[in-house]
């Protein structure tokens, strides 16, 4: 059976989602609070066990965050926002070197090289990747660890994910 818990006394339009890699933290962004608000979960990913920690504001950088993604040490968090045309959901790879950017109108996965790892301000467009054949309104994405799946949820007339699989 799913299971769930209500953050609804924390954020009414929550946009990103993020886990920390051992399952005990929770962080939800939102725009009714423009903030990012984060949770303990006593049981290592089960959101049943969730409770409300604490939140963090993000109001004086952005007033309309969509996604949210960390480095994998923690020390580093990112957001989108709508400083670009319609950035959705965001993702480095394990060591930063790349960043991808879903542009929601587009329906395309934005590739980025960044010269210092997880240094937003190196990075420099290195191609895209449509997915509109298969997705509309693509918000977010995940990869396996090993890199060699792509996962891309969607909002249509269905709430969906579909898998891709990588060649490199």
């Amino acid at each position: 059976a799913a299971k769930s818990f209500s953050i609804a006394a924390q954020e009414t339009s929550p946009r990103g989602l993020a886990i920390n890699p051992a399952g005990t933290k929770l962080f939800v962004l939102g725009t009714s609070g423009d903030d990012v608000n984060e949770y303990a979960l006593s049981i290592a990913f089960d959101v049943s066990s969730a409770s409300f920690t604490q939140a963090f504001s993000i109001a004086s950088q952005d007033t309309n965050p969509w996604g949210i993604t960390f480095n994998p040490t923690g020390t580093k968090m990112f957001t989108t926002s709508a400083q670009t045309a319609t950035p959705r959901g965001i993702e480095f790879n394990a060591d930063g070197s790349k960043m991808f950017l879903v542009d929601n109108a587009a329906a395309s996965i934005d590739e980025y090289t960044l010269s210092s790892g997880f240094n937003v301000s190196t990075a420099s467009y290195s191609q895209t990747f449509s997915v509109s054949a298969n997705v509309t309104e693509p918000l977010g994405l995940a990869f396996s660890t090993d890199g060699a799946e792509m996962f891309v949820t969607m909002v249509n007339t269905t709430y969906e994910i579909t898998r891709y699989s990588l060649s490199t």
